[in-house]
């Protein structure tokens, strides 16, 4: 299989297992523990941890799952300046609503920095592109 695959490979578990969730087949604490596992399987390779979880990225936040609706702004973990690849929770996707968002900042700055702080920075940075963090 060529390496460039794999992602969209494992996109392929994560698509069931978000149809198991949906189904309440899964919890959603198994859900994330699944996605993690998914990403961690990839992560040698950066892009394919990406490619890997699409299914989640697409339209749910990668925290609480919730669907997302057109026009709901969700934030992602990759634009904080807070360095979250060290938060030690199961996650899915890389995409949050605000809620979870801001308690992702929250946990993992230590309380230091808040999610409407980083929300900002983040709305900031991209106010010529608001379809990047806008379903």
């Amino acid at each position: 299989m060529n390496p460039g695959n794999i992602g969209k490979v494992m996109n392929s578990i994560t698509e069931v297992v978000i149809e198991m969730y949906d189904k309440e087949e899964l919890s959603r604490e198994a859900a994330l523990k699944i996605f993690t596992a998914i990403k961690n399987s990839v992560e040698w390779r950066e892009e394919e941890v990406f490619d890997a979880v699409e299914a989640v990225n697409r339209f749910r936040c990668g925290n609480c799952l919730k669907k997302m609706n057109r026009g709901e702004r969700f934030y992602s973990i990759l634009d904080a300046t807070v360095s979250m690849w060290n938060y030690k929770k199961d996650y899915g996707g890389f995409g949050f609503c605000p809620q979870c968002f801001d308690k992702m900042v929250k946990d993992a700055s230590d309380g230091k920095r808040t999610g409407r702080e980083e929300r900002d920075y983040i709305e900031k940075c991209y106010k010529t592109l608001p379809q990047r963090f806008t379903v």
